[in-house]
């Protein structure tokens, strides 16, 4: 582990209540008699307040109960459904970083720092890159003026590539958030998706997408849910100029028993889930997250939401079904599955993982040298890999594997001490590909922002599904939508 680096949480299981009255007195105490304590989700959002774009729920009545331990939360849960006050409780599953490494490489890396910015296959002017280059060479084309806010547990900020904590360096934490107290996967996942996005061109190391962006963090952790960083990061943006963006890189697992004991949230090398087939889902799933990004995006914030690494079909009827726990339905009655086109949507950009170029393919590097190995059913760029969830609801894709970037310590290395110059080649996920996605909103964007007209959340998303190389078909089909190219977004 690297400096700030702890064995913390990986995310823990919530206890969600959801009231059917704006007077919660008798709710708190009931709470406070079992030893727990209810704090609002939003607390900024008041009973009768205006909330644009919610079309469930009003955000004011979601609260989250902490104090309570971990093995104590379901049973709590169950004695809330019959509560007067109460319209639903739930106990919320942990979240989890929607890609990364096993713990076993990082920091084994021995290869020498170099600059890997002609491996950086993602950024290339092709159909199979997402033509970063030209793009930067147009105005304001590198996210100048664009504000990034990335939702998550934790990041590296000393890393040489980004130096985001450096003297005289604005905070990087926007207000509400905890402090950056995470496991040492949690920290590298961080450091490798703001490597993707603002990594210095520098000769050295790595490229970022839109190195001239803002990019902070909505940090989950300590009493802050990730409805609760989203609610953060909107405040946070409110005073922002120029184009904003909020980049959800966290997945969570559905409450239909699908899941698997041991799910280490790191898709296997042959690209498909481990642990079984666990069913990990975008977090809008959750009644108060979709809330959360509705309001984002009512408040022109485009959000890009991570599709998660369940393998799971989510035009699958049975995400449409309010699910029974306890003998009592799970969300309230308001609720309507947002991964159904047909209901109510978060707005959000939902990215899945597609298969890189061959040559970034069935390797990792072993030692100095990159390992090659014989891919039994080799992927055609751009399709489906198989561990990415799928449905008419992802928009775009992004690479899913072979992502070069900051962190983890798998191609560069060196210990703790050179932690603060470590890189990966295998950076993967509906991680990578949604902050690959995120980088290039921010420099399209950025460019319509100086030369009109600027893009809306709504125009975003549209633009995007339509201007991008068609997904490919492979061995694992359904839909992930196309892969978005910088060339024709900023024609």
């Amino acid at each position: 582990m690297g400096p700030n680096q702890t064995e913390g949480p990986r995310g823990s299981s919530e206890l969600i209540v959801i009231a059917n009255t704006d007077d919660t007195s008798a709710l708190k105490d009931f709470i406070a008699s079992q030893h727990g304590q209810m704090v609002p989700v939003f607390p900024n959002i008041k009973p009768g307040q205006d909330a644009p774009g919610v079309t469930g729920t009003h955000p004011s009545r979601f609260y989250i109960v902490w104090e309570v331990p971990q093995g104590k939360l379901e049973e709590l849960a169950n004695k809330l459904r019959s509560h007067t006050s109460v319209a639903a409780a739930y106990v919320k599953p942990p979240a989890r970083t929607a890609g990364g490494l096993p713990a076993g490489m990082i920091g084994a890396g021995v290869k020498p720092i170099a600059d890997f910015g002609g491996d950086q296959g993602y950024l290339d002017d092709n159909a199979n890159g997402i033509n970063a280059r030209l793009a930067w060479g147009k105005a304001n084309g590198r996210g100048a003026g664009a504000t990034i806010v990335d939702i998550e547990f934790g990041w590296n900020l000393n890393h040489q590539d980004l130096q985001l904590a450096a003297p005289g360096s604005p905070a990087f934490l926007v207000p509400g958030s905890p402090g950056i107290v995470a496991s040492a996967r949690q920290i590298e996942h961080g450091t490798a998706v703001l490597g993707i996005l603002k990594a210095k061109h520098d000769g050295l190391g790595i490229n970022g997408i839109c190195p001239d962006a803002h990019v902070r963090g909505s940090a989950v952790g300590a009493r802050v849910d990730t409805a609760t960083a989203i609610s953060n990061a909107i405040s946070y943006l409110a005073t922002a100029n120029g184009p904003k963006i909020i980049l959800i890189e966290l997945q969570r697992e559905d409450r239909s028993g699908g899941g698997a004991p041991g799910w280490d949230d790191t898709p296997g090398w042959d690209d498909t889930p481990t642990g079984g087939g666990g069913k990990f889902l975008p977090i809008e799933w959750w009644e108060e997250d979709l809330a959360a990004i509705q309001m984002a995006t009512a408040a022109g914030i485009t959000v890009v939401e991570a599709a998660g690494n369940g393998a799971a079909d989510l035009d699958d009827p049975a995400y449409d079904v309010n699910p029974v726990i306890g003998g009592a339905n799970l969300f309230s009655g308001a609720w309507r599955n947002p991964l159904n086109p047909a209901n109510p949507q978060s707005g959000a950009i939902i990215v899945g993982a597609g298969a890189p170029l061959p040559n970034y393919q069935g390797h990792r590097w072993n030692g100095a040298t990159r390992h090659n190995w014989a891919h039994p059913h080799p992927r055609a760029t751009r399709s489906r890999l198989g561990f990415s969830n799928f449905g008419k609801r992802v928009d775009v894709q992004g690479w899913g594997s072979g992502v070069y970037t900051c962190g983890y310590g798998e191609l560069v290395g060196g210990g703790v001490a050179n932690h603060d110059r470590w890189y990966t080649a295998w950076f993967n996920g509906t991680s990578s590909a949604a902050a690959i996605v995120a980088g290039a909103v921010a420099c399209y964007q950025a460019h319509w922002h100086v030369r009109g007209p600027a893009k809306d959340p709504t125009a975003t998303r549209n633009e995007f599904k339509a201007k991008c190389t068609a997904q490919t078909l492979g061995p694992f089909n359904g839909n992930i939508g196309g892969l978005p190219q910088l060339s024709d977004l900023t024609s």
